[in-house]
């Protein structure tokens, strides 16, 4: 590229080597701007699909032992309403109350807005906080659905048990 001024008759300042670092720049600026629609796109900001999780308890012991499913948003804002649907299945449902146990730490970071079915009483233990079902209420593949509001930012590990069985699942707060 010749530094020559094409039109002699016009007074052209030229400085090629700022209008090159520009033009990178604005090219990082360009894709900065596309991650950032991708990532929107793909659900970190919103409903998609890498913010929708499902996950599911492995197995301890025998066939007839229970299982936890849960299926929530990977990512989250503080303030926003946010569910968590748990679904609980095998032969603990069928003999007598049914408790699942909550992290007491999910209380410190969340607003409990609504759980559904409301449970019949709670118990506040050291470290979790059972929710119990009396005998027949829950049946096999019942859903508990909690609502709530994160109260604060930051990445959170959450476990939920029933019957011996757990699940654990990991989620974005931000602002």
């Amino acid at each position: 590229m010749s530094d020559t001024n094409p039109y002699p008759d016009l007074d052209l300042e030229e400085d090629s080597i700022l209008q090159r670092r520009e033009w990178r720049w604005q090219r990082a600026g360009w894709v900065v701007l596309f991650v950032i629609v991708g990532l929107a796109l793909a659900g970190v900001f919103g409903d998609g699909p890498l913010s929708s999780a499902h996950v599911v308890s492995r197995t301890q012991g025998n066939a007839s032992s229970a299982v936890v499913t849960a299926d929530y948003e990977r990512f989250t804002r503080v303030g926003s309403a946010t569910r968590i649907a748990i679904r609980l299945e095998g032969a603990p449902l069928e003999t007598g109350d049914v408790s699942l146990e909550v992290e007491r730490r999910f209380y410190d970071h969340a607003r409990i807005e609504r759980i559904t079915p409301e449970p019949d009483r709670v118990a506040l233990g050291a470290k979790t906080v059972k929710l119990v079902y009396a005998s027949g209420r829950l049946r096999a593949g019942s859903g508990i659905v909690l609502d709530y509001e994160p109260t604060a930012a930051g990445l959170r590990t959450l476990r939920f048990g029933f019957a011996g069985s757990s699940v654990e699942m990991r989620q974005l707060a931000y602002f």
